[in-house]
């Protein structure tokens, strides 16, 4: 058996999810590749149109918002038939090389899959991974055998909309098998040389580093308590981890990327994020009570719903009332256990390992 995963370089949690399905199915000895879907197209295609993607994230939230919003209320046509193009390169590829199964990270994979199984005949099994707590736009328009999904009570959405409860799995968001495991609180802080006492504040900017970080974190300074540690990760801008570093005193860890991310969310008693299906699924897996800012507007929007709802976490569309409410929490720790005791009983039903059970047992029994 042989798995291509389809993801895209729209920022980091769809490459993300792609990673820790690979490693589900790597640990079961079967071989498992990952491609851009946008490749299929063309380089040149994927550099554009992931380039304006992180563009407008970063610097024209507003806009990004306004776009998404249209697509929920409109069938993305002009997304799928840009899609379409690379639909006889990927037939192509997925022959040439005897995949087994398609496994889409991203909704870009499945539009491209979707029009090569009409237009080519393909009959490959496809398996589409909902990396959001939400409905994607155009899921309605796409050729799916089974749609992975965040948690068990968000499959009404999708009945809703048209797909059969049958094809529906409540696997849970793939994440790295790292983050099943973390060390305890007392040993992270030592192997990153943070404080033992005290509370450790974690605000992460997202793998590209959006938000209004640079005013953000000075003011933050000046309303935690004196013995608070407030741990900045920057993401890949680089920019951004300088500036705060030349702002910022010596109350503040300024990161930019790390892989060590899981030490960090283990050493922390909170975490200022915004919501992101992974991050928030990794914080998840670890009961690190959540601040989440909506500094995006967008799939972002429904995951800050979902876990507000839950009592994970606590969350605003505005930096002045998300510094407020971290203040505010960190001098709580009745509050803070209760949130983290909440966020684990919701439960993890296992995202990668599940992903990977169920696509081989698929293939066995046809």
């Amino acid at each position: 058996m042989r798995v291509l995963i389809l993801s895209a370089n729209t920022g980091g949690g769809h490459n993300s999810a792609a990673g820790a399905v690979r490693e589900a199915f790597v640990q079961r000895g079967i071989p498992c590749e990952i491609q851009d879907t946008l490749s299929f197209i063309s380089e040149i295609h994927s550099e554009v149109i992931c380039g304006g993607h992180i563009y407008l994230y970063r610097y024209l939230p507003k806009l990004f918002g306004v776009g998404y919003r249209f697509e929920e209320r409109h069938p993305p046509r002009f997304l799928y038939e840009q899609m379409a193009f690379g639909a006889k390169k990927l037939k192509e590829y997925l022959l040439q090389n005897h995949f087994d199964a398609v496994v889409s990270t991203h909704i870009f994979g499945s539009m491209m899959l979707t029009e090569a199984r009409r237009k080519y005949g393909l009959t490959i099994p496809h398996y589409l991974v909902v990396t959001d707590y939400l409905v994607y736009p155009g899921t309605d328009m796409v050729d799916v055998n089974r749609y992975f999904i965040g948690a068990e009570d968000i499959k009404p959405l999708y009945i809703a909309d048209g797909i059969q409860p049958e094809r529906l799995v409540a696997s849970g968001i793939p994440i790295r098998s790292k983050f099943l495991t973390p060390p305890d609180k007392a040993e992270a802080r030592r192997q990153l040389h943070l404080p033992e006492q005290g509370p450790v504040v974690l605000l992460v900017s997202g793998s590209i580093g959006c938000g209004r970080f640079s005013q953000v974190v000075p003011a933050l300074e000046q309303q935690l308590p004196e013995n608070a540690t407030l741990v900045v990760i920057c993401g890949n801008n680089n920019r951004l981890a300088s500036r705060l570093r030349r702002y910022c005193s010596d109350r503040s860890r300024i990161i930019g990327f790390t892989k060590r991310i899981t030490d960090y969310m283990a050493a922390a008693d909170m975490c200022i994020s915004k919501p992101g299906g992974l991050s928030t699924t990794e914080m998840l897996t670890m009961g690190l009570p959540m601040v989440l800012m909506l500094s995006v507007p967008g799939c972002e929007t429904h995951n800050l719903k979902y876990f507000i709802d839950s009592g994970g976490a606590v969350g605003t569309d505005q930096w002045p009332e998300a510094i407020r409410q971290c203040a505010e929490l960190v001098r709580q720790p009745e509050k803070l256990a209760q949130m983290r005791r909440r966020l684990l009983t919701m439960g993890y039903p296992g995202g990668a390992d599940v992903i990977a059970h169920t696509v081989i047992e698929d293939y066995e029994q046809n």
